[in-house]
């Protein structure tokens, strides 16, 4: 009886001995760290908005205070949290004078623009600018989110404000009538509206940050 037993232990022993030594030490796996999307050297971009007439100079009778606006930046991202470059905006409005045929008022504004940016990699890329206008005297300041969609491509909500004295153009046909009316003045141009942009060249300095 005793012999049974202890074949029997001998047997259990066996078996669970060698399964025991097949399980190896249970290691960690390393956290995946989260995808980055390198800032690259070039950004091109292009924008399209709404548009509100925030202040105009006379004769401002007829014009329709919403329009809609578009343009364009070209950007020299030399670090991830810094770009400079140039920003075009040009607004267009209904304008229709008293007794005269409709027309468009416009309102272009051309800048030297600095834009700080408050990420390195993530997928969120927000900003502000701060914009010297050179087609005359003003100023511009503008704000946004962009999302990156895949890695050189890139869209997100922009709001901008321009400020700066147009040109209220050239009267013309004197002498017939009725006379001729400069355009409005529209000084100040409120925008909201989507930016679409593309990032090129190789990724910027010190573009190897995880945030």
């Amino acid at each position: 009886m005793r012999s049974g037993v202890r074949l029997a232990a001998l047997l259990v022993l066996g078996v669970s001995v060698p399964a025991r030594a097949q399980l190896g030490p249970v290691v960690p796996h390393p956290e995946r760290e989260p995808r980055g999307f390198p800032r690259r050297a070039v950004e091109l971009g292009v924008h399209g908005a709404s548009a509100w007439v925030a202040h105009c100079d006379e004769p401002c009778q007829g014009l329709e205070t919403w329009g809609y606006a578009a343009g364009a930046t070209v950007l020299v991202r030399s670090a991830p949290t810094f770009a400079w470059g140039l920003v075009l905006d040009r607004a267009s409005f209904r304008w229709q004078p008293e007794g005269r045929e409709g027309r468009r008022a416009e309102a272009t504004f051309v800048g030297l623009s600095a834009r700080p940016y408050f990420t390195h990699r993530s997928r969120l890329d927000p900003w502000l600018e701060l914009s010297v206008l050179v087609n005359t005297i003003g100023a511009g300041a503008a704000a946004g989110l962009d999302v990156f969609v895949v890695d050189h491509l890139k869209v997100g909500p922009r709001v901008h404000f321009g400020f700066a004295p147009q040109d209220r153009g050239p009267r013309s046909g004197a002498g017939i009538q009725p006379a001729p009316l400069p355009t409005p003045g529209i000084d100040a141009v409120a925008q909201i509206g989507i930016a679409v942009t593309v990032t090129v060249g190789p990724p910027s300095d010190s573009s190897q940050h995880s945030w």
